[in-house]
């Protein structure tokens, strides 16, 4: 659809002083705090957990050393995407538009804004599919966060609640518990501790009184909380507002991968005397190693 005078009336009526706003908002991205953001000229991706030997085995004098076995897993590939919007104006509005009120016609910032937001939605989306075993996220096939997360030798291991559970105190410790015998790609423990919560906007809140308090809530024993001064990381994206997650300290996980970042520009339609504004961008997203991340499906 291509945008006529009409549609900017208001900015080339005889009124001075009106104020416009909305083309050209800066929005804050928030999936910068947990996603691993990067750059690359790939426009593939590959990842490949391995397996090695769970111990070592006792070698008494002069016998052979026992042979280990090294298990690959399967292989997780993702591709690069483009996103991309473009909006239209007449030869006369741009004319007319910029007689008056350049900013609109010349920066069309909209585009921008929308550009900046659709990174949160997406990764936003990736997270709400995080229990859907409709949308497999991992090499082993399975939804991001399983309870039967398959490592290269057959066994499985969790990376979240298997009784589903609101944040609280309680549902908090259980997960940094959980999250110190979580299984490595060899089948032995592979301790990690919680960076952060990653939380809808309804459970913000409640994630920074935790966060907050020194002392263990409701009780009367005034013990100390374990949990305090964990970080909060608030995603206003998340389309649950109960469903959480705790980010971890495995540096190899949710991934942002900008193949290029954002790009804007502006054509004309010679023939139809238009003005076209284009904004782009290319990525990929996922996640690698899904110890990254540790959920509560909670309803």
């Amino acid at each position: 659809m291509a945008h006529s005078v009409n549609d900017f009336f208001a900015a080339v009526d005889p009124v001075a002083n009106r104020h416009y706003y909305g083309l050209d908002a800066q929005a804050e991205q928030q999936f910068k705090q947990f996603f691993k953001i990067s750059t690359d000229d790939e426009p593939q991706k590959s990842a490949v957990e391995y397996g090695g030997p769970a111990s070592l085995t006792l070698k008494t004098e002069n016998a052979a050393v026992q042979q280990k076995t090294i298990t690959q897993g399967p292989i997780k590939t993702w591709n690069a995407a483009t996103y991309a919007g473009a909006a239209t104006i007449s030869y006369e509005a741009a004319r007319d538009v910029k007689n008056r009120y350049g900013k609109i016609a010349s920066t069309m910032g909209s585009l921008g804004r929308a550009t900046k937001v659709t990174p949160e939605l997406l990764t936003a989306l990736f997270l709400d599919r995080a229990f859907n075993s409709a949308f497999p996220a991992t090499a082993d096939g399975v939804e991001l966060c399983s309870t039967a997360h398959e490592l290269p030798d057959g066994t499985t291991t969790s990376n979240e609640l298997a009784t589903p559970a609101a944040l609280d105190e309680t549902s908090a410790e259980d997960v940094k518990t959980n999250l110190r015998t979580i299984l490595g790609p060899d089948g032995n423990i592979m301790p990690h501790k919680v960076k952060g919560w990653i939380v809808p906007s309804a459970l913000v809140n409640t994630a920074e009184k935790l966060s907050r308090s020194d002392k263990t809530v409701g009780s009367a024993n005034n013990d100390p909380s374990v949990i305090s001064g964990t970080k909060v990381m608030p995603f206003d994206y998340l389309g649950s507002s109960t469903r959480w997650f705790a980010k971890t300290d495995n540096s190899n996980g949710l991934f942002w991968d900008w193949i290029e970042k954002e790009q804007f520009i502006t054509d004309q339609v010679v023939l139809m005397l238009q003005k076209v504004y284009v904004a782009f961008f290319r990525a990929r997203y996922g996640c690698v190693d899904y110890r990254d991340i540790y959920g509560s499906a909670a309803t």
